[in-house]
């Protein structure tokens, strides 16, 4: 028996130090030809064609399933122009894979600073549709470029500080948007075509109305230069990347700043967004691509690929795969794995002291899994670990290895020596202890899952939020009020869905007076309750209402402080809503009326 048992420790361990290797990249696909920084891309709509300009003057029209070059158009010498080409900072597909637009600096024999240049091509044959020069002597490069959704116009911008609009087929000027007081960087549109963003040395982002090109907010925030921007399919979010070595999520409806992110090291460039919404993508100096959560704002994971400076980054419309561009000119196809690890909820709500709560490890996508090693990472000054047990994923008899814990950390891990587990299902169920209430994050800082010939399997994982909310905040606004009172009452008697109901505050499974009268407690324990009771008169709440909501908490007995607390506190509100004096007025608005008010 003590034999068996050493020799099962000792497989464990020799999973454990497996598990401990360095994450790999993503699987990836180099496409070469480019002898020069890569400094744009883009997908045609459907996904299938990818395009690339760089700083060795051409553009690339790749076919995305094989890798293989369906054009190479050598942006150089075009007779008649007296020009020759420089750098193709940018590109842009039409929808339909036919025409590419490139955006560069173009050289005049005697002029070593040469001139911006926007510049269309049919793809088939590499041919030049058309072609708009600076005007300015002090316009020197053009920067950006975007086909809009539906192929009809391209935007441009550049050394002359505006966002240009030009119709597609015959190269016409549409409007032009001034604003920014220096080079504009990049060009987004919405997935609707109704919104563009613009990304300026200026330090900031400017979004327009795509189809009138009213200019709507100025996002501002970013201390250096800004260079990308992108947004998000549904048209919520803009992600921007800046000299000051931060992206940043903003909310497009308001013009607010949404979330930081921070972690490279240097400054940051292309950002792009995945098809769901759900991933934002940076790179920049540091040669790697980190992925983010837009909803959260919190790192998902780092890609190191060749560790030369991302210039250019761009998310499959169709397929979560994303396309990077780098300094020494590879261009790479990832493809971002179908696992994740998720901790569930994805929202906690925690509110009271000492209180204790459970998440769940969960794993979606598994495919012959057979041990899994994760690392939680939380703020010791808002929860403590109290404990964890294995889940129901790995087959029957897995063995759990005793939870190692830190101030802030805590390591499971667990391995089956007789067989392997696929799709999804619970890894673990770790219970938390609230210590202050505050908002806070608990991080999945490692995983690593590895499969039945013990390699590592490619995977993302993501964080789960702690949201802080006083006791009795049934609507989620961090204040507690006579409104929240006023919901707890309208939900008297109604189903508590699987997932809670604020309105049930003492969750027992049922909303009813025991409920409201914790929330007017809470209300009864604030400074601000006086105040509070002066307008309540102003809320839709009437005598009849407190008089009910008294009688009913007079039919239990409810003897905690906090319930008393409440109690006196329903008293003062029906003292602040019963009329202090009684008068017989003069009929009204008629002295004929028969109606008389009292």
């Amino acid at each position: 028996m003590k034999t068996k048992t050493t020799l099962t420790l000792a497989i464990f361990c020799g999973l454990l130090l497996s598990l401990h290797a360095v994450a790999q990249d993503f699987p990836y696909i180099s496409f070469g030809g480019h002898t020069d920084g890569v400094r744009g891309l883009a997908f045609s709509a459907d996904g299938t064609v990818l395009a690339s300009g760089s700083d060795d003057a051409s553009i690339i029209v790749w076919e995305v399933s094989t890798g293989n070059k369906l054009k190479v158009i050598s942006n150089l010498t075009f007779a008649g122009t007296g020009r020759d080409g420089r750098n193709v900072y940018e590109v842009s597909l039409n929808p339909d894979g036919t025409v590419v637009a490139s955006a560069g600096s173009y050289r005049w024999y005697n002029d070593p600073n040469g001139t911006g240049s926007l510049r269309l091509w049919e793809v088939s044959t590499g041919n030049l549709l058309w072609q708009q020069f600076a005007e300015s002597n002090d316009a020197y490069n053009t920067l950006a470029v975007v086909f809009s959704p539906d192929g009809t116009m391209v935007a441009s911008g550049g050394d002359d500080h505006t966002v240009d609009l030009w119709d597609a087929t015959t190269g016409d000027s549409l409007r032009s948007l001034a604003g920014h007081t220096d080079d504009v960087q990049h060009i987004a549109y919405s997935a609707d075509g109704q919104l563009m963003a613009s990304s300026s040395l200026d330090k900031t982002v400017r979004l327009w109305e795509a189809t009138t090109g009213r200019y709507l907010h100025t996002l501002a925030r970013h201390t250096e230069n800004v260079y990308g921007v992108a947004i998000s399919p549904d048209g919520l979010t803009v992600a921007s990347g800046s000299g000051d070595g931060t992206a940043m999520l903003w909310d497009v409806t308001t013009g607010r700043h949404r979330h930081t992110l921070t972690g490279h090291e240097g400054w940051v460039g292309p950002v792009a967004i995945s098809s769901d919404g759900t991933t934002v993508a940076s790179g920049g100096a540091d040669g790697t691509i980190r992925l983010w959560e837009v909803s959260t704002g919190r790192h998902l994971h780092t890609l190191t690929g060749n560790a030369q400076a991302v210039h250019s980054l761009v998310f499959s419309p169709t397929e979560q795969k994303f396309a990077s561009g780098h300094e020494d000119g590879n261009v790479f196809l990832w493809e971002l794995p179908d696992t994740h690890v998720r901790i569930m909820p994805e929202t906690v709500v925690s509110s009271v002291a000492g209180e204790q709560f459970t998440i769940d490890i969960n794993v979606e996508a598994g495919v012959d899994i057979n041990a899994y090693e994760v690392h939680l990472m939380f703020d010791a000054t808002a929860i403590s670990y109290v404990s964890a047990v294995n889940g129901d994923y790995l087959p029957a008899g897995a063995f759990f290895s005793e939870p190692v814990a830190g101030d802030n950390t805590v390591i499971l891990t667990a391995t089956s020596l007789g067989g392997t587990s696929n799709g999804a299902g619970k890894l673990a169920t770790v219970t938390f202890e609230v210590l202050d209430t505050q908002d806070t994050f608990i991080d999945i800082s490692r995983v690593a899952l590895t499969d039945g010939k013990d390699r590592e399997v490619h995977l993302i994982a993501h964080s789960t939020k702690i949201e802080a909310f006083p006791v009795g905040d049934v609507n989620r606004d961090k204040v507690v009020n006579i409104q929240d009172m006023v919901l707890v009452a309208a939900s008297f008697g109604q189903p508590i869905p699987e997932e809670g109901n604020p309105a049930d505050v003492n969750g027992d499974g049922t909303v009813n007076i025991i409920d409201l009268v914790t929330v007017a407690g809470a209300l009864g324990n604030k400074a601000a309750a006086a105040p509070m009771l002066a307008h309540a008169r102003d809320l839709a709440l009437t005598r009849a209402d407190v008089e009910r909501w008294l009688t009913e908490a007079g039919q239990f007995n409810l003897t905690d402080a906090t319930a008393q607390r409440g109690i006196r506190f329903l008293e003062q509100l029906l003292a602040v809503l019963t009329p202090q004096e009684t008068a017989l007025l003069p009929n009204y608005p008629n002295p004929f009326n028969p109606e008389t008010w009292i």
